[in-house]
């Protein structure tokens, strides 16, 4: 997600935001009130990745916007750093509900983070906005019913699957290497796999390998590492097309850079 991107969505959290809060602050006018109400919202976000850090840029400078318009409402954001671990984020969630009394909680990059947030949101009544994408596992008609207090920004990984099959069909290509990062706060890379090879069997093509790495983190020689696969990947499998289904940053940068060397 790029910085215009996250500053798109988050104009539109924010929105969703004044909407769900307006009843609770009737007399939040120019008119009637010359100082402003405050709202506390709470954000949460990996303070250490690229996303989260585009996140917080995007999210002060949508802010300051909105305040620097606003006569009657001012927004007052409070970061918590999730660590990408579902349980860190249900922990900064219940310190913003119950500590810094948020009236709403943005962010989560994983769809589990978002997960264990909505479920602290429903019973606080407050309301989560995730930017994460939902589970696959997860059928998109009974998240409104299970967590009625989440608002998505970002829709099922369906679409994108089916995208990625269509470029394959359209380039002929029989089989494919699908590639991806795995990640203990994942559920969703054997869902993807799973839709990723159905996807391609309708339009008569394959996954021919299939490559798990390792979280980045946990390789003390992540370039021998990564090289080491892909010589063998070349070695073994007919096809040259690669398609990385989920992996970090550093992951992916590794592997284009072997790719292409």
């Amino acid at each position: 997600m790029n910085s215009d991107r996250s500053l798109l969505l988050l104009f539109s959290a924010f929105d969703s935001i004044i909407l769900l809060l307006i009843n609770c602050f009737p007399g939040a006018s120019a008119d009637n009130n010359n100082n402003g109400i405050n709202i506390d919202v709470g954000a949460i976000i990996d303070f250490n990745s690229q996303v989260g850090k585009q996140q917080k840029e995007a999210m002060e400078i949508a802010a300051q916007s909105f305040n620097n318009y606003s006569n009657s409402l001012n927004i007052s954001l409070h970061f918590r750093d999730s660590r990408r671990s579902p349980l860190q984020a249900a922990s900064a969630a219940e310190q913003l509900i119950n500590e810094t009394k948020a009236k709403a909680i943005i962010g989560m990059e994983t769809w589990k983070e978002a997960a264990f947030v909505a479920e602290l949101g429903d019973k606080a009544q407050v309301p989560v906005i995730s930017f994460s994408s939902p589970s696959i596992s997860s059928p998109p008609s009974s998240i409104p019913f299970r967590w009625p207090f989440l608002i998505q920004m970002a829709k099922n990984q369906t679409a994108n699957i089916n995208c990625i099959a269509d470029i394959v069909h359209a380039y002929g290509w029989q089989n494919v290497i699908a590639i991806y990062e795995d990640d203990s706060y994942s559920t969703d890379s054997s869902g993807m796999l799973a839709l990723l090879s159905e996807a391609l069997l309708k339009t008569n093509s394959q996954i021919e390998r299939r490559l798990v790495l390792p979280p980045f983190s946990s390789l003390s020689d992540s370039k021998g590492f990564v090289l080491d696969e892909l010589i063998e990947l070349l070695l073994s499998a007919k096809s040259r097309v690669f398609i990385v289904l989920k992996a970090s940053l550093p992951m992916v940068i590794h592997l284009f850079r072997e790719q292409c060397s």
